[in-house]
């Protein structure tokens, strides 16, 4: 914790914890590293790389994809599969081909596959 006092107008105390001082010291040493490691092209490669990140977020961000996604994940069934996985025979898969929920999430997929073909395409 920082703490200031003043005694008068012209004189001024600044008092610094010993762990605050730490983090401090940290903070400092990390960016001395991260300045060893950057150079002009290591700069464009990362500005390169985040300008990408962003506009893929952007993509994401514009459409209803990630509050599915969200969704799918927050589901509980989902859970009891990562922690057991069913086993999957051809007559299971085309009982779970009659369940609505499968079919609209193949049907999802499968216009996501669309979609990266006709962009890979360009």
């Amino acid at each position: 914790m920082i703490k200031m006092s003043e005694n008068n107008m012209e004189n001024k105390t600044l008092k610094i914890e010993p762990h605050t001082m730490e983090y401090m010291v940290e903070i400092i040493d990390s960016f001395g590293l991260i300045m060893t490691f950057l150079n002009d092209q290591a700069v464009q490669d990362i500005s390169g790389m985040i300008s990408q990140l962003l506009k893929l977020l952007n993509g994401l961000s514009s459409s209803d994809l990630v509050d599915i996604l969200e969704r799918s994940l927050m589901d509980p069934e989902l859970d009891k599969a990562l922690i057991k996985p069913p086993k999957m025979g051809l007559l299971q898969i085309m009982r779970a081909l009659g369940d609505e929920d499968t079919q609209k999430g193949i049907g999802i997929l499968l216009t996501v596959v669309k979609a990266l073909g006709k962009a890979s395409s360009i």
